[in-house]
């Protein structure tokens, strides 16, 4: 809890239950190419991760490489998730 810097599990489920219902129609931002040109994976993080991901940069201010690293995704997509959360 203190790498997201929340206080209890039930407070961190209970924030991310009334996110949920908004970040489930979420796209993750990739870059400049049309919709329609879009191929690939998608998401290989669940909401949850995505969530997390975003909660512990935000309070420890680390740097993208260390944050692909801990969630076990590349860089672009750890820079994708942080960008469409925020």
């Amino acid at each position: 809890m203190y790498y997201a810097g929340v206080k209890s599990v039930k407070l961190l489920k209970f924030v991310f239950s009334v996110v949920n219902e908004k970040t489930c129609r979420i796209n993750l931002r990739r870059g400049n190419e049309e919709k329609s040109k879009r191929k690939g994976r998608g998401r290989n993080l669940s909401l949850w991760e995505e969530y997390l991901l975003v909660l512990v940069r935000n309070r420890r201010g680390t740097d993208l490489k260390m944050i692909a690293d801990l969630f076990g995704t590349c860089i672009s997509n750890a820079s994708n998730v942080y960008i469409t959360w925020n």
